[in-house]
């Protein structure tokens, strides 16, 4: 972006377990996306030991990059309640960082948290990210953080979403396109089978914004689903309201189901489902007959439409979804490789939307994408898709 951000900060998530793959780095992603929604630029995401040597290093590297504000997640458990604090005393000889006057955070859990002014001003919380995320308004309302909130300017944005469309067809939009670019900041990312694209400005820059979205629309509407920051989940909620949903799975082993009654207030919509795994429970469970089995293959598009068409009569439902395919590594033959997955959704009017690809990836990414594009099964054959942004 051509305009800087006034405001930038630093993050330093300590976890030797973090460095070792143990576990996942979930502050820091966290942390940097609240951020950003203040307005503040996010110039470093550090991952440290739990060494006051490691933990001390990442702090002067951050404070000689001249960052404003620092947050820290990590190193005020109870067996080592101050590790971080104590390593803020000596981690700047120039005293740029003490803990003398810091502001208490109250914990969640068993640590607190503390707010140490100074330049940079330091933030500091503990790793259990259900704990920091429940004290982080509290941080974030104290004197020392708001004088420098104060001086941000907080982007704004939209997120677009995309199903089907390549990553590198977005690239060749974005290099190929006649708006200029330079005061827009655009990620883009592929994530549960779904291309995002984050366009992210200061409030002048918005009609290149617009220009830009108008372009992505335009050249990929086919493709474009949400420019309004829903997700499909979202829409399949709303399509699904005054309807009940019956879902037949195999490969996909309940992952769908687990998928839609994840949200809160579900139970309006979901009737039911049926993982049947083997060809004896899709017979005796769904009524899918082994003459029709033996025929067409367990994976096939006419079993997973019967599949579907059971779990309307099966659960009174208004909408049938049924999955089988090979999930792999093994099973695949050359008629019907690994990632070989027949969909079908149905309705109960007679309405009927199936697809059989191959998809790609180990058993976890085929399993995957196979409910995504059943999600998005769903939105298209319960639309009218409509795509809006504000």
């Amino acid at each position: 972006m051509s305009e800087r951000s006034e405001v930038r900060a630093g993050i330093v998530v300590t976890g030797t377990e973090l460095l070792t793959g143990l576990i996942a780095d979930r502050n820091g992603p966290w942390v940097a996306e609240r951020l950003g929604e203040l307005g503040v630029e996010v110039a470093h995401v550090l991952v440290v030991g739990d060494r006051p040597e490691n933990l001390s290093a990442a702090l002067r590297f951050l404070a000689d990059q001249g960052v404003d504000l620092i947050v820290t997640s990590g190193g005020l458990g109870p067996t080592a309640d101050d590790l971080t604090a104590e390593t803020l005393r000596v981690a700047n000889r120039k005293q740029a960082m003490v803990p003398s006057g810091a502001t208490p955070v109250d914990p969640v859990g068993t640590a607190p948290g503390l707010v140490v002014p100074g330049l940079p001003v330091v933030v500091v919380l503990p790793g259990p990210p259900r704990e920091l995320q429940a004290m982080w308004p509290a941080a974030v309302a104290t004197a020392p953080v708001r004088d420098v909130l104060d001086r941000t300017h907080p982007y704004d944005g939209v997120r677009l979403r995309l199903f089907g469309l390549p990553e590198s067809e977005i690239a060749v939009t974005l290099r190929d396109s006649d708006v200029d670019l330079s005061d827009l900041e655009i990620t883009t990312c592929l994530r549960q089978a779904e291309l995002e694209v984050d366009i992210r400005h200061r409030p002048a820059a918005r009609p290149a914004r617009d220009a830009l979205v108008s372009e992505i629309a335009r050249r990929h509407g086919r493709y474009l689903f949400s420019a309004d920051g829903s997700t499909v989940d979202d829409q399949v909620a709303a399509l699904l309201a005054g309807r009940w949903i019956g879902v037949a799975e195999s490969c996909t082993g309940g992952l769908l189901a687990g998928r839609l009654t994840s949200r809160a207030g579900s139970s309006a919509y979901v009737a039911g489902a049926v993982v049947s795994y083997s060809n004896q429970a899709k017979t005796e469970l769904l009524g899918v007959t082994a003459e029709l089995i033996e025929r067409r293959g367990a994976v096939s598009p006419e079993v997973a439409r019967a599949m579907a068409t059971a779990a309307l009569r099966r659960f009174g439902a208004d909408v049938g979804v049924g999955i089988t395919g090979v999930a792999g590594p093994g099973g695949g033959t050359e008629a019907k490789p690994v990632g070989y997955v027949c969909l079908c959704a149905t309705t109960a009017d007679g309405a009927v939307l199936a697809r059989d690809p191959v998809l790609p990836g180990d058993r976890g990414d085929i399993r995957e994408r196979s409910v995504s594009l059943a999600m998005h099964m769903l939105r298209q054959l319960l639309g009218p898709e409509a795509v809006g942004y504000g």
